[in-house]
């Protein structure tokens, strides 16, 4: 807070207690005490349109040829050049000197070590840790999420990535995690609402008939910079159905990969798992006889057997 002299009781004041001191124990006004001590002729306001005389005020604010705030900022008018354009672009030895700088630069190693120090980083990271727990569950807007997409694109991409390591990736992993192969198997969900083998809505997983890894040996000349020029064939939207956990996983003994195994599946295999489960008694597949005489199950039998003789290639 800047000091002012005051002239009556010979003592420096506080700038925002001058006009209270002034009045308690002078009785007199700021205007009076401007125009009898410091400038007997009184300037009139440098704004447009304003005929007010500046005030006292002015001096400790920084804006002596105004009468007031309002007519300073008031367009049209004036203005000095604010402390912050003459501070930019300069270093602290333009502003302050040599000497001062080493001190504020000294401060300032100071400041950042208290910060990095153990019991403040411990209290930056539990006062993070709040603020997340806090935001939990409360969604974002459309337009919050794309001006954070826009705001990230390209910035962490390989070798912007701090986590990126040469990309070392498997193709397959590659695949699979493609922005391609999610809108492959949104399409595979929207033909088949139901498993194909029993009907179950539950629990639904998304099966390649022709296995991702079968198709990465067949394909000749595919690599990590142009698997994109064969999404025609991994993803092909007669490739996939959609099987419920029971008829899917390896841990059960009934499902398809405990009778196919994992690795380079082909459409065949399925045909040879789909006649097999069918063959075995009711109970022991899990299918209900509802099911099986459906006119929902005939027609999704009857949109794969379309494909059953065209090769994916």
């Amino acid at each position: 807070m800047r000091k002012i002299y005051c002239k009556l009781c010979e003592r420096e004041i506080g700038s925002n207690n001058f006009n209270r001191h002034l009045r308690k124990n002078h009785e007199m006004s700021v205007d009076r005490y401007y125009l009898q001590f410091i400038d007997p002729t009184p300037n009139i306001c440098k704004a447009p349109d304003c005929t007010n005389i500046t005030k006292f005020e002015g001096i400790f604010l920084g804006f002596n040829d105004y009468c007031s705030l309002k007519c300073c900022y008031k367009k049209g008018t004036p203005r000095n050049i604010s402390i912050g354009e003459q501070k930019k672009g300069k270093t602290f030895e333009e502003m302050y000197g040599q000497e001062r700088s080493q001190k504020i630069k000294k401060e300032l190693r100071k400041g950042l070590e208290r910060f990095y120090s153990d019991k403040t980083s411990k209290t930056y990271i539990e006062r993070n840790r709040k603020i997340s727990q806090s935001k939990l569950g409360i969604p974002r807007s459309e337009e919050t999420k794309k001006k954070l997409s826009l705001a990230n694109k390209g910035k962490k991409r390989r070798e912007k990535n701090p986590n990126w390591k040469g990309g070392i990736t498997p193709l397959r992993e590659l695949i699979s995690e493609s922005l391609e192969n999610h809108a492959w198997k949104k399409e595979i969900h929207n033909k088949f609402p139901k498993c194909i083998i029993c009907g179950s809505n539950e629990d639904l997983h998304v099966h390649h008939l022709d296995s991702l890894t079968y198709l990465l040996k067949n394909i000749e000349g595919i690599t990590k910079e142009n698997w994109r020029n064969f999404s025609g064939i991994l993803f092909d939207p007669s490739n996939g159905v959609r099987i419920c956990s029971k008829h899917h996983n390896t841990n059960n003994e009934i499902s398809l990969h405990s009778f196919c195994g994992r690795v380079d599946i082909q459409k065949k295999d399925f045909w040879k798992y789909y006649n097999y489960i069918y063959s075995i008694p009711l109970e022991e597949s899990m299918i209900s006889l509802n099911w099986i005489y459906s006119e929902e199950k005939k027609e999704l039998i009857k949109y794969l057997t379309l494909y059953e003789n065209n090769s994916v290639y």
